[in-house]
């Protein structure tokens, strides 16, 4: 008899069915990353337009910019979070 085998999970708990909670929040997070993803892509293309627009300087079209890169960087969060949470979330199902 083996003493340190573990035995099957399914004796101790039972697993409650996937929430959609899940799908949501994968879901927000996936358009999330495309919806920066495009801006920034777009933003690049405009500058020229808006600069000339709002009458902003080179340095002040700069911190435009970095304001932008900030908020596009914070927004990359949660979705590498959600990504490894998902990972581990997987790894415990099996």
């Amino acid at each position: 008899m083996n003493l340190l085998r573990r035995p099957p999970q399914s004796i101790f708990m039972t697993n409650p069915p996937p929430s959609r909670v899940r799908q949501v929040v994968m879901w927000f997070a996936v358009s999330l990353a495309v919806i920066t993803y495009v801006d920034r892509v777009c933003i690049s293309q405009a500058a020229p337009a808006m600069q000339a627009e709002l009458g902003m300087t080179k340095i002040q079209m700069g911190y435009a910019f970095t304001a932008f890169g900030w908020a596009y960087a914070l927004s990359e969060i949660p979705g590498g979070r959600a990504s490894r949470a998902r990972r581990n979330w997987q790894q415990l199902e099996h």
